[in-house]
């Protein structure tokens, strides 16, 4: 199907409130080559993938030219709930535009509506795959099957599980350390545009981060609550944007993964985390954006931040670490002529009791 005709198609649907048993018949013809698979994938409970709010699923016209995302709401909305967003999906629809005028690295929204009272958005089919597992509930059910997760798994079930979750996560790994430096720096620069439209993306996990060869892609972003956080001058800092960037990135090794994973293969996970950690602080550097982190201590942000860096690295290897993942943001304090402050003699500190109290054959462990 031609894209113009595609483009006509979404333009009709946009802002309506449809009954998928009785469309018009001017938008049903003008999207021959794709609505009957749209209304089937709307009308089934099946998905391919699902979210918190909403559940995803692919179409493709009838040549296999062209590939949609489809997402749905899980919440049924009554008729004056839709009315409040439907006067909001123009001006969603021109932000998502402006956005990748900008760089941001966002896949295009062709349009929102509503149909049988769920809410229905169609974007562009992004690159990639998400860079880490992020959902156990969603895992044991991709590998076990069944439409719940047993709440105690056999000895084998787990096995499997865990060989599942390792091999997918080591390999999103392997694929983020191949990416250019390029890569790391459009996505930076993408949650730094989030930032000067006020927004915030807080729910930040590696669900909603895609990693392909051509680099990354965020997913699932609200709209809508950058649509109400532009009427407020309350931009977040480029401290939490920096965050918002790193935290997808610490999902890989989740606490609650512990259980699936042996020892040895939650602590590769680790392992391969320095490279990549040091490549998002990297990133951050060469956007020539210094974290003070003596003066944001007391901040979420800072606080969630290093907590990642921990569970992502386990403590003792971050202290060990610490300069070499660090190493461009201290460069960058040096060229400033910034003392590093007292974190980083901490940090230090905490290194020197560490290399103080373990066995010469216990450094492999951390290097």
């Amino acid at each position: 199907m031609k894209q113009k005709l595609l483009e006509e198609y979404f333009n009709k649907l946009r802002g309506k409130s449809i009954d998928l048993n009785n469309v018009e018949p001017d938008i049903a013809s003008l999207g021959e080559d794709i609505h009957t698979s749209l209304i089937d994938v709307i009308k089934s409970s099946n998905y391919a993938s699902m979210g918190g709010n909403k559940t995803f699923n692919v179409i493709t016209d009838k040549n296999g030219t062209n590939n949609f995302a489809i997402l749905k709401s899980k919440k049924k909305y009554a008729k004056c709930e839709q009315q409040f967003k439907l006067v909001e999906i123009d001006d969603n629809i021109k932000i998502n535009s402006i956005l990748r005028s900008m760089g941001a690295k966002v896949p295009k929204l062709y349009t929102m509506f509503y149909a049988d009272s769920n809410f229905i958005e169609i974007q562009e089919l992004a690159l990639g795959d998400p860079i880490a597992y992020s959902n156990v509930i969603f895992l044991k059910q991709k590998v076990l099957g069944g439409s719940s997760s047993p709440s105690q798994l056999t000895a084998e079930e787990k096995e499997k599980v865990g060989e599942e979750l390792y091999n997918y996560n080591v390999g999103q790994q392997q694929k983020i350390l191949s990416l250019p430096d390029s890569a790391f720096d459009d996505l930076l620069q993408t949650y730094l545009l989030f930032g000067k439209m006020n927004f915030l993306m807080e729910d930040s996990h590696a669900g909603n981060v895609l990693v392909s060869d051509k680099g990354f892609t965020v997913i699932d972003v609200d709209y809508s609550s950058i649509l109400h956080k532009l009427k407020f001058n309350d931009k977040p800092t480029s401290l939490a944007s920096c965050e918002s960037f790193i935290a997808p990135f610490a999902t890989s090794t989740l606490l609650t993964f512990k259980g699936l994973l042996t020892t040895n293969q939650f602590e590769q996970i680790r392992f391969n985390n320095i490279e990549i950690f040091k490549k998002l602080f990297d990133a951050i550097s060469r956007k020539n954006i210094i974290i003070n982190f003596d003066t944001v201590r007391n901040s979420f942000s800072y606080n969630s931040l290093i907590s990642q860096l921990k569970n992502s690295l386990g403590s003792e290897r971050f202290f060990m670490k610490y300069d070499y993942i660090l190493d461009s943001q201290i460069k960058l304090y040096e060229s400033k002529g910034l003392p590093k402050g007292d974190y980083f003699k901490e940090l230090k500190d905490n290194k020197q009791k560490i290399v103080e109290s373990i066995k010469v054959n216990d450094y492999k462990k951390f290097s």
